[in-house]
């Protein structure tokens, strides 16, 4: 009874860590880690408060030290960073990280990454998350308190501190189990091969936005003119949370835009000031430009009405496949049940689509059509093609 107390006891101690807010520091850190082949690394970004998001913390755990990395504080990052793309790097999806690291700083990653998220799928993990994994695998409880701070303000509370080492106190012990786990299923080349993806995905360059993002869900119901309003006040939305470097439904939920564009058809005469309620930081020049853009569309000819989405149809190749897809779908469902992973791991049903569409006869044929890795053209390949031999 003692023994357990004592490890719950431990496991609720607040971990020791070193705060890094200057180059001095910085570089004792970069020479700490010249000695170890693996780091464990997370980062924390401001998204969820601002317009343009950036890297606000470097969470790190290496040879046994836990170290938080500020890198709003004016550092120079450049031989740290070299230094970094040199380890095996440590993540719990690390799609994110590697996109924001990429973004902010320019980081490449140079060698490999080890995910444990993507390895927790590969084993037929139905909860992957860092918590859920956490708790199944090492039995340790974290909180979900502090996801969504504003990690790009200054000073940083104790509790923020605590809770950013978390992502990687963890993580190691973690990973040396799951990857324990793959080897004895012989499953370790498809954890590489699927982080080599991973790290290809996240350097891609961003996807521009569609030109009809304004198209919020709610909308499909809508009238022409309703629509004309719910396009100008995002649009204004969308200005205003550039210049105050806001994330947009700080500025204007899409519920709110919904409403205002209603209420605009409903009262053609009516000014802004006797309208539906806005957010508190509506006034002033806000509120003003606001009203001039809801003028500005209450006076837009019928002609320059959106009208309703045009959906795609689907091509007739997709409808002529359908048959033969939901064939490879159930194919694909009954291998991946046999191996205790979800089937969207094994292949997705785009990828299948595409698949009987191109109708591959080689192995290489079959991972360029999906695409698809190797290890999954490898359990695919076969069955796939007696499916098609038929």
């Amino acid at each position: 009874m003692n023994g357990f107390r004592t490890e719950k006891k431990r496991r609720q101690m607040k971990p020791p860590f070193r705060y890094i807010d200057n180059n001095k520091s910085l570089s004792k850190v970069v020479h700490l880690l010249k000695d170890t082949s693996r780091i464990c690394l997370d980062t924390e970004a401001d998204s969820f408060h601002h317009y343009y998001p950036k890297v606000c913390l470097i969470q790190l755990t290496a040879l046994g030290k836990n170290v938080i990395i500020d890198p709003l504080a004016s550092l120079d990052l450049g031989s740290f960073l070299d230094l970094l793309s040199q380890k095996v790097l440590i993540f719990h999806d690390a799609g994110y990280d590697l996109r924001m690291m990429r973004s902010s700083f320019g980081f490449v990653p140079g060698n490999r990454i080890i995910d444990t998220m993507v390895a927790a799928r590969l084993l037929g993990y139905e909860r992957f998350g860092l918590i859920a994994m956490l708790e199944q695998v090492l039995g340790i409880s974290m909180s979900k308190k502090g996801q969504k701070s504003d990690w790009s303000r200054r000073p940083l509370t104790q509790a923020q501190l605590d809770y950013a080492i978390e992502d990687t106190r963890h993580l190691e012990r973690l990973a040396d189990i799951l990857i324990q786990k793959l080897e004895t299923l012989g499953r370790i080349s498809w954890h590489q091969e699927s982080c080599e993806w991973v790290i290809r995905a996240a350097m891609e360059p961003p996807k521009e936005k569609i030109a009809e993002s304004w198209r919020i869900k709610g909308t499909r119901s809508l009238s022409p003119q309703e629509l004309a309003y719910v396009r100008s006040i995002w649009h204004w939305c969308q200005e205003e949370a550039k210049e105050a470097d806001l994330p947009p439904f700080r500025i204007m939920g899409d519920s709110a835009i919904l409403e205002l564009a209603r209420w605009a058809v409903q009262h053609p005469g009516q000014s802004l000031e006797e309208g539906p309620k806005l957010p508190r930081h509506c006034k002033n020049r806000r509120f003003h430009k606001l009203n001039a853009t809801i003028q500005k569309a209450r006076i837009l000819p019928q002609s320059k009405w959106p009208g309703p989405k045009e959906y795609k149809q689907c091509p007739s190749k997709v409808l002529e496949v359908r048959p033969l897809t939901d064939t490879l779908v159930a194919v694909c469902r009954k291998i991946a049940g046999q191996l205790h992973i979800e089937p969207s791991v094994l292949a997705s049903r785009t990828c299948l689509e595409r698949i009987a569409m191109a109708r591959p006869l080689t192995r290489e044929d079959l991972m360029q059509s999906g695409p698809l890795m190797q290890w999954q053209a490898n359990l695919l390949h076969h069955p796939i093609r007696n499916v098609l031999s038929r």
